[in-house]
């Protein structure tokens, strides 16, 4: 196949792409908006419907509350005649100040003297309507109603749906009104699609059927679309009620104007499309001709030279300019990789090196022959479980992270151990304040001080006390948390030559490795919020700060919070 045909193929093949990208875009753009749009209508009915369950458990707990130790209320149950009057309006008052107080309620009636008797009291926008006298006569009607002594009943009033929560106890009934009709104006306002229906249903039974389209008739919580309405249902909680929306499927819930943008550029790609294959066909043709060649050599992994073919189209002689840019700077990078790789595996074995101290373990094994010929059984087995605790903690730090719980018991195996083998006397105090049960620390962050208290002490014989104590505290700074890790002994402190090494930056070299390694770490892993601390005050403190870090999807990946 001729360079002219492969080219003339290959537009074709872009432009058939690119217009299938566009299409698939489109394709996509239309079911992720569907997808918000239903999405964002059932997160708003989810909130409603919680909302509503809200409100009316707080309507009965207060009618609860006023049921059961209300001394107005506990009057009335039992007086009739004049004598309840002063009892009716005590307890008229309480109602109208809790009223005053929140927004929840509509408002309240209750019946006391044998029910022949009534107060009440509702908002300005209902006592202004209609609707106070029907809600009276509803009032009364489930006042008197036969059920137990509380119950809720829903109804509704020349368009609006109330609930009554109805308490009652001898000779009187207390009814508080919850206006669902009011979540109803508030979801339409805040989907903010045009043509949204909101209703209501209990038991099968729609509420308000005179101001719901005859279309919903048959609608029951399965129901996703019904007579070219998208259905969307809630239930609220412990109510026995179920809030539906019905949102009209038409142009406008079906595209939007990002949408409708898209497949005008698509349009426009198929003309441009056009234009630029003729263009295209025309000045292409033998530029790409002057480069293949050399880019085959590229592509077969040969950078040891540029490429050679010049052009006089500035776009191509661009391409190679930047190719041979790109040529470059590869070749630096395969040397600072390899340069890296070097220094990694440098640091690994250096890390091993120092983490395994054979001596440390020789001197066990010392400890462990003495025992023996002491035959002092438990003492060996005590050690022996010590030593393997301790090494597999070591060959297992796989991770820069460990829970801090970790590195806490791993220091105390580290105590015990020595106690063990060196017949000193060890006082480690701790004091360990930490709420949070997740955090991440560097491993060894702990151990490494505490292995100093022991290397610098320099207490003359085993028998005066080493006392190491260690503080870990969280503090919060800012916007985020500090891990406080503070570790003090009464030795003699650090010399003063490594005194001055671990408070400069970390170097690379033998002296000091632990600390310095440690350092080294903590800077890559928390940058500069990272900050230590050390000094001689009685002894050798360390004080490190270590900012909160949440472990990532992968190993080792953490972000800083």
């Amino acid at each position: 196949m001729s360079l002219q045909k492969s080219a003339k193929y290959a537009v074709v093949i872009v432009s058939g792409l690119i217009l299938l990208f566009l299409v698939t875009l489109i394709c996509y753009e239309f079911v992720d908006y569907q997808k918000n749009i239903k999405l964002n209508v059932d997160n708003i009915m989810y909130q409603y419907s919680q909302k509503a369950a809200k409100d009316l458990e707080a309507i009965n707990s207060e009618m609860y509350d006023i049921y059961s130790y209300d001394d107005n209320f506990d009057y009335l149950q039992y007086s009739e005649g004049v004598d309840s009057m002063q009892a009716a309006y005590g307890l008229s008052e309480r109602l109208k100040t809790r009223l005053t107080m929140q927004e929840r309620s509509s408002g309240y009636i209750f019946f006391y003297d044998d029910f022949g008797h009534k107060n009440y009291y509702f908002r300005q926008e209902i006592s202004e309507v209609d609707d106070l006298e029907e809600l009276k006569e509803i009032a009364y009607a489930v006042a008197t109603a036969d059920y137990t002594n509380k119950a809720w009943f829903y109804n509704d009033v020349n368009g609006s749906t109330y609930g009554v929560c109805v308490y009652r106890s001898g000779n009187i009934a207390l009814c508080e009104y919850y206006r669902l009709s009011d979540l109803k104006e508030d979801m339409i306002n805040e989907i903010g699609i045009d043509g949204v229906q909101i209703f209501f249903q209990q038991n099968d039974k729609i509420l308000g059927e005179e101001g719901v389209s005859s279309d919903f008739s048959e609608v029951d919580t399965k129901t996703d679309s019904l007579n070219g309405y998208y259905i969307f249902h809630k239930s609220v909680p412990n109510s026995g009620v179920v809030i539906y929306a019905a949102m009209p499927i038409n142009f406008f819930t079906l595209v939007n104007v990002q949408l409708m943008v898209l497949v005008g550029f698509t349009l426009l790609v198929i003309v441009l499309a056009i234009i630029a294959y003729k263009n295209l066909e025309r000045q292409l043709l033998m530029p790409l001709t002057q480069l293949i060649g050399e880019m085959k050599r590229i592509g077969a992994g040969d950078l040891s030279n540029k490429i050679l073919s010049k052009s006089r189209f500035s776009e191509i002689q661009t391409v190679i300019d930047t190719t041979d840019k790109m040529i470059d700077e590869i070749q630096k990078q395969k040397m600072v990789a390899y340069e890296n790789e070097l220094d990694a595996q440098r640091a690994h074995l250096q890390y091993l090196s120092l983490q395994l101290k054979p001596h440390f373990y020789l001197n066990g094994l010392k400890t462990l022959n003495v025992m023996a010929m002491n035959k002092d059984t438990r003492k060996i087995q005590d050690v022996i479980m010590h030593l393997s605790t301790h090494l597999r903690y070591l060959l297992t730090l796989e991770k820069q992270l460990v829970p801090l719980q970790s590195e806490i018991d791993y220091v105390k195996n580290y105590v015990a151990l020595q106690q063990e083998m060196t017949d000193r006397v060890i006082n480690i105090q701790w004091q360990v304040k930490v709420e949070r049960s997740d955090w991440l620390v560097p491993n060894l962050c702990i151990q490494t001080f505490v292995e100093n208290s022991f290397k610098y002490a320099k207490l003359g014989n085993n028998s005066n006390e080493l006392i190491i104590y260690i503080s870990i505290n969280e503090l919060d700074a800012d916007e985020e948390q500090i891990l406080d890790l503070y570790i003090r002994d009464n030795g003699e402190g650090y010399p003063t030559q490594v005194l001055d090494i671990i408070n400069d930056e970390p170097k690379e070299g033998l002296e000091n490795v632990g600390i310095n390694n440690l350092k080294r770490r903590c800077k890559l892993l928390y940058g500069k919020s990272f900050e230590c601390i050390f000094a001689n005050d009685n002894g050798a403190v360390s004080n490190l700060f270590l900012p909160y870090l949440e472990q990532g999807v992968e190993n080792n990946e953490f972000v800083n919070c």
